[in-house]
């Protein structure tokens, strides 16, 4: 299979383009990795291109890589494209939960959605440390950060979590964990209407 919870499963790497608002749903652009299952965003600014190289280089025939994009990537062995996800699409929920992790080496980035959303699906994120990205990612505990560009770099952390079965479920714990204290939406609304009725009193 793409990439099951079970510690037989072989990992799957999921790449998507940021703009998914709730957790596996919105975006349009994700690609993944059979045995875990990464995702990260769109092919182009988001890496996409230097994550299929990478893949191509070094797992293909060890692991699938599902990409859900409008860029034109033919699909060929080992390699799904999935081009007419919508917003709210139940197929790409799916996907999060068929996956092992989220792969995003972006090249440039100002706060990762996909990221939250991967997370709070309970999966480890490998991505760059652009931006507010390392506010979100925990180096070594929810997944990995490296330099935007770095083929190597993102090479050692996907061959990390794909040997290492243990290690996605505890980073995917952690991110999950991380992203329902620090990014639930309903707690975070309550906490700003709190602070504007501090305000409101103090004037």
């Amino acid at each position: 299979g793409r990439v099951a919870k079970e510690e037989e499963a072989s990992p799957a790497v999921a790449m998507g383009e940021e703009g998914a608002r709730q957790v596996g749903v919105r975006g349009r652009n994700r690609h993944a990795i059979s045995p875990p299952a990464v995702g990260a965003g769109e092919v182009g600014s988001k890496g996409g291109d230097l994550l299929l190289d990478v893949w191509l280089e070094r797992f293909a025939g060890r692991c699938e890589l599902h990409l859900v994009t409008k860029a034109d990537i033919a699909p060929g062995s080992g390699i799904f494209v999935y081009r007419d996800f919508v917003p709210n699409d139940e197929r790409l929920r799916r996907l999060y939960h068929t996956s092992g992790a989220l792969v995003l080496p972006t090249l440039g980035d100002c706060y990762s959605l996909a990221s939250i959303e991967a997370m709070a699906a309970g999966l480890p994120v490998v991505t760059s440390s652009v931006g507010g990205i390392p506010d979100i990612v925990d180096d070594g505990v929810t997944g990995y950060l490296i330099r935007p560009g770095d083929g190597p770099a993102l090479a050692a952390a996907l061959e990390a979590i794909l040997g290492d079965a243990s290690r996605r479920r505890e980073m995917g714990k952690a991110g999950r964990k991380k992203a329902v204290v620090r990014f639930d939406a309903a707690r975070n609304g309550a906490q700003v209407a709190e602070l504007l009725r501090e305000v409101a009193q103090k004037r």
